[in-house]
């Protein structure tokens, strides 16, 4: 016998209600009629909806009557969300730096700010510079604290998103089963959402940006270490209420025994050990003499011959890596992300490289290979919509 209770005529009715808001918040104008035929509905139902929703200053009319191409005379009036009815705050942060976005109900950027860490930061410095980061943007953006829907959190590691924990991040000290959610929640009496950084980032890209349209996304954030992401249908891959994908801590796949830095067999490092901003930087410095990411971006674009020899190895790495999570999850696209283009470039083409020397049929199936370099905005932008996305949700 289940435990689940029957609905109730009021749970029902808020349900619609939800499911009503967020077909005119997703589609960005859709007019009553539109909407029963997309729900099944019966129109005075539909009517009563809309006229509830516009009674609490959720939505109005678009201002323009859209005229359909196809047919004569003016479709129904479509219906938009008011932009100014909520508000989502969306934050990205790791062990160097912190962005921090503000998103009005229909999307619209209103502030953005990032900042730096200082070196060897620990996580209880580092999480009260993110909530002066938002503190600033509620003051700066001149957002009304009560129509705040929620804080969007990308956190670096490995993230309880059940809880709002930090599990695992070693690179920001004493962060490891850190709790963000609660100091963040009791400082701004506001719901906060937690993921990881690498899923917000993903997530931005896939509803906003280059991953736009495809159906299943692999993501490889390459900083302080290497973070992964998966999602399928729109939905970030999660387990046992965990981030998951945590590719940077599996073991590396070297090529060959004589590709190892010793020779012989791998050590016990992780695959982040290998494919992280650090390592990229020290090799760069051992085999082309490079001082900073300036000079590294300025030698890849002058595909100077000693440096891409230099990173041979790390690129071999990271392709044998990509190219069986290819196998195991068959995406259509894989999108890399570093702080800079031509790193992402580079790493892409040795991905490209290594897939065509392959042969493989089934890795022809991934539709793009996006490298890209970071930008705060769309990833506060995947952390803000955790949040909208949360408040569209349903019971189960």
């Amino acid at each position: 016998m289940s435990d689940r209770h029957p609905l109730r005529s009021n749970d029902i009715r808020e349900q619609n209600e939800k499911l009503v808001l967020h077909l005119i918040y997703s589609n960005r104008g859709i007019s009553q009629s539109e909407v029963a035929n997309l729900t099944g509905l019966k129109p005075p139902t539909v009517f009563r909806i809309f006229s509830t929703l516009e009674g609490e200053l959720l939505i109005r009319p678009a201002d323009e009557t859209v005229i359909t191409p196809d047919k004569k005379g003016r479709r129904p009036s479509p219906y938009v969300v008011v932009p100014e009815a909520h508000f989502s705050i969306g934050v990205d942060f790791w062990a160097r730096t912190a962005a921090v976005a503000v998103f009005d109900f229909s999307a619209r950027v209103i502030y953005q700010r990032s900042v730096n860490f200082p070196a060897g930061v620990d996580a209880g410095t580092a999480v009260d510079q993110v909530i002066a980061l938002i503190e600033e943007a509620v003051v700066s953006s001149l957002i009304p604290r009560d129509k705040i829907l929620g804080i969007g959190i990308g956190a670096p590691g490995i993230v309880d998103i059940e809880t709002g924990v930090v599990v695992a991040y070693d690179r920001i000290r004493g962060m490891n089963r850190f709790d963000i959610r609660t100091r963040i929640e009791e400082h701004f009496s506001a719901a906060v959402v937690i993921h990881n950084n690498c899923s917000v980032i993903a997530l931005g890209a896939y509803r906003y940006g280059s991953v736009h349209g495809e159906t299943s996304l692999v993501a490889f954030l390459i900083r302080s270490g290497l973070g992964g992401a998966f999602i399928h249908d729109g939905h970030l891959y999660v387990n046992q209420g965990r981030t998951a994908f945590e590719i940077g801590r599996i073991a590396p796949i070297f090529p060959s025994a004589k590709s190892h830095a010793h020779g012989g067999l791998p050590d016990d490092r992780s695959l982040e050990d290998y494919i992280c901003e650090d390592a990229i930087l020290q090799t760069a410095r051992d085999s082309a003499g490079a001082e900073s990411w300036e000079d590294i971006d300025r030698l890849l674009l002058e595909k100077n011959r000693a440096l891409t020899e230099g990173l041979s190895v790390l690129g071999r790495i990271f392709s044998q890596t990509a190219r069986n999570l290819t196998h195991l999850l068959n995406p259509d696209a894989i999108l890399i992300i570093s702080r800079s283009q031509p790193v992402s470039d580079y790493f892409g083409q040795e991905l490209r490289n290594q897939m065509a020397a392959a042969h493989d049929e089934v890795l022809v199936d991934v539709k793009r290979i996006i490298p890209t370099a970071y930008d705060p905005l769309p990833a506060c932008r995947g952390a803000a919509d955790l949040v909208f996305d949360d408040y569209f949700a349903l019971p189960h």
